[in-house]
């Protein structure tokens, strides 16, 4: 099969370039033929994967493919309009834009997830009042037209959700659920089991972007409430460092809280090879949980919460503990439980190593990526 991955800034730092990578080149090692496309021309300002895009203009990608001989056009972003004249395409939702024109689910006024289904009015109200996205005109047109955009195009191809909870919400904004399939993320390439250290002050990491909604502004004044030695390792960057940096002195814990900036992937196998367990405490509806899935492959505990697409993938009782948002109290104590009782994050460490080397193989998401492109909807 011939497959074209198109992604805007494919291979820009974050979930969407690792995953795209990873999954083309098992594609191409299982047989595939695989292009990755991109609408953006800055290869060389983020760095070579080895792996040069094609870069072709959002309209003109079914013509594109059609002149590539593709079988299969794999979206993994809006676009304007349906592809015409090309192959079968097919749409991955990573994200929550095509029923939140902000494409947060996140109400910044109160800190906490959104809950409201999509409406043109109560979006619009989001934006204005709980300032759930930018109040600027130009941008919020933008927002909305990426919305009405992925309304558009949906409707017109078969799409896949990378979790129960994204299909619900598509349902719910009013998308057919019998053209939507749930293909969960893969775990990174799986380790041999090692259980957590056992001596020493338990370590923690956090993985992901250094913005408000990743939360770890409320994990801060966890581990300030947690009143032991636990230590962290945020590894990750983004525009909120500076002031997550100041809170950690105001908290008193700069002794205790490590920024290490972004950290490739060698360099967070080390992080969470010294760690009790991975933290991940999102306050909006995260879609999946990639940063979940990093512990689990490396046989660690996962600390999350109970909100969006997490549970999906942090599994409360089995591979995690899963606390509310925003929750100081409760995410304290799922802290400590954790680095008081190492056997306790060793038994949910090994069971989240299981799950990602078999529930969540890069070889069945394959297969169920195939599954899709064939259109077998069984």
């Amino acid at each position: 099969m011939n497959i074209g991955h198109y992604m805007p800034g494919i291979w820009d730092r974050g979930g969407v370039g690792a995953y795209l990578l990873r999954v083309g080149r098992a594609q191409r090692a299982s047989g595939h033929k695989v292009t990755f496309l991109d609408s953006l021309d800055r290869y060389a300002e983020v760095g070579d994967p080895g792996e040069r895009p094609v870069v072709v203009e959002p309209r003109a990608l079914g013509a594109r493919a059609k002149a590539l001989g593709l079988d299969v056009l794999h979206l993994h972003a809006g676009v304007p309009e349906p592809p015409a004249g090309g192959p079968r395409v097919v749409r991955t939702v990573h994200d929550h834009r095509p029923y939140c024109p902000s494409g947060g689910r996140y109400l910044k006024r109160t800190d906490t997830p959104c809950d409201r289904a999509y409406s043109a009015f109560g979006c619009f109200w989001g934006h204005v009042v709980d300032r759930c996205g930018s109040v600027r005109p130009a941008k919020m047109v933008e927002n909305f037209t990426a919305t009405w955009d992925d309304q558009r195009v949906l409707a017109a191809v078969p799409s896949i959700a990378i979790s129960r909870f994204v299909k619900e919400q598509m349902i719910r904004s009013g998308y057919d659920g019998g053209r939507i399939h749930v293909v969960t993320n893969p775990a990174p390439p799986v380790r041999p089991y090692d259980p957590p250290p056992r001596t020493g002050s338990p370590r923690f990491v956090f993985i992901g972007r250094l913005v408000v909604h990743k939360g770890l502004q409320w994990l801060l004044r966890a581990l300030a409430r947690a009143g032991q030695a636990i230590a962290l390792d945020v590894a990750g960057e983004g525009p909120y460092r500076a002031e997550l940096e100041q809170l950690t002195d105001r908290l008193g814990l700069s002794d205790v809280a490590t920024f290490h900036g972004w950290v490739d992937e060698a360099g967070v196998d080390r992080l969470v090879a010294n760690a009790r367990g991975v933290v991940f405490p999102a306050v909006w509806h995260e879609p999946a949980g990639l940063a979940a899935l990093d512990g689990s492959a490396r046989g660690r505990a996962v600390i999350g919460s109970r909100c969006g697409g997490l549970p999906e993938y942090a599994i409360e009782g089995q591979n995690a503990l899963l606390v509310d948002p925003n929750d100081d109290l409760g995410l304290a104590d799922a802290l400590t439980r954790l680095a008081d009782d190492w056997e306790l994050a060793a038994r949910l460490g090994a069971a989240g190593h299981a799950l990602a080397a078999e529930t969540f193989s890069l070889e069945r998401h394959l297969a169920e990526l195939e599954r899709v492109y064939r259109g077998d909807e069984r």
